[in-house]
C-alpha cells in the first residue's frame, strides 16, 4: 500500500521538475492542478516522499533486527534442549554480538 503511494509521489516529483506543455498535461493527469491552481507544492511532495522512504527503511531495519533476535533465541533454546549449554541468560554484549552475526547472515542471504 505504501509502495503505491511512494510511486505516485515519485511521479509527482518528476512532474514538478518538468517544464512545458508536456509537464502541464502530466500534472493535470496526476491531479496536481485544478483550473490552473496547484493543489500541493513541490516542496510538500518532496518532504512527504522523504518521510515515507524513511519510514519504509526504518520498518525494514526493525524487521531484520527482530528476525535476528528471534534466530539467536531459537539457537540458544535448541542448544539448551540438546544439552550443549545450561539454561542461562547471556550477557548483554554476548547477546548483541550474536544478534549482529545473525543480522549480517540474513543480509548476506538477501544479497545486501
Amino acid at each position: 500500500m505504501q509502495d503505491d503511494e511512494i510511486d505516485k509521489l515519485k511521479d509527482k516529483c518528476k512532474a514538478w521538475k518538468m517544464t512545458g506543455k508536456k509537464a502541464q498535461k502530466l500534472r493535470k493527469k496526476l491531479g496536481m492542478t485544478t483550473g490552473g491552481k496547484s493543489v500541493s507544492t513541490a516542496e510538500d511532495d518532496k518532504s512527504e516522499l522523504d518521510r515515507l522512504l524513511q519510514e519504509r527503511a526504518t520498518r525494514r531495519n526493525t524487521k531484520i533486527s527482530r528476525a535476528a533476535k528471534s534466530a539467536v533465541k531459537k539457537k540458544i533454546k535448541d542448544d539448551v534442549a540438546a544439552g550443549k549449554q545450561g539454561a542461562y541468560y547471556l550477557k548483554k554484549r554476548d547477546m548483541r554480538k550474536l544478534e549482529m552475526e545473525a543480522k549480517f547472515n540474513s543480509l548476506k542471504k538477501s544479497g545486501g
